[in-house]
Parts: C-alpha cells; structure tokens; sequence
C-alpha cells in the first residue's frame, strides 16, 4: 500500500470536515438543544436524548480525531501540523453531565 500524499491527507480531512463532520455537528446542536428543552419541561425522555447526546458527541470526537490523524504530515515531510477548526472543538466540548 503506497502512503498517502499529503495532498491527499488534507484532501481527505477537508472531505471528512465538510461532510460527516458537519452533520454530526448539526446533529449535536439539535439533540443540545431538545436535550434543554426536555429538561426544563422534566419530561420522561431527557435520560433517553441525554444518552443519543453522549453517542453523537463520542462520534463527532472519533472524526475529529481521525481529522487529526489524517492532517498531521509526517515531520519528515513538513514542520507544522494542521489545527482543527476552533468552532468544531467548541461543539464537540458541549457536555452534559
């Protein structure tokens, strides 16, 4: 298997970001969002949405984390490493407790 150039690393990480990503960012702030809703009204679902939070923020976590992986160039070929974007670290930072 030929290693992937780093080209084809950012294009990669900009297709995961741009697709998948951005869904399950979308995804966290609407469950976020119900989530409130329902705690507020002490409705019987907010254990239930509460854990659909948890799952989508563990794979939001896991993309962001494969972003990661996939935008760090080898030291060989480059000395700096690409940042995610600070909006997707502050969603994916979204807990409940």
């Amino acid at each position: 298997m030929n290693p992937m150039t780093p080209d084809e690393r950012q294009a990669l990480a900009k297709d995961l970001h741009d697709g998948l990503s951005q869904v399950v960012n979308g995804l966290l702030l609407s469950l976020f969002v119900h989530h409130e809703t329902l705690k507020r009204r002490d409705a019987e679902e907010t254990d239930e949405v509460a854990e659909m939070l948890r799952m989508a923020k563990s794979a939001g976590q896991h993309i962001q984390d494969l972003m990661t992986k996939i935008r760090t160039v080898p030291t060989d070929q480059s000395s700096s490493k690409s940042s995610l974007s600070s909006g997707n670290a502050k969603i994916l930072k979204t807990t409940i407790s």
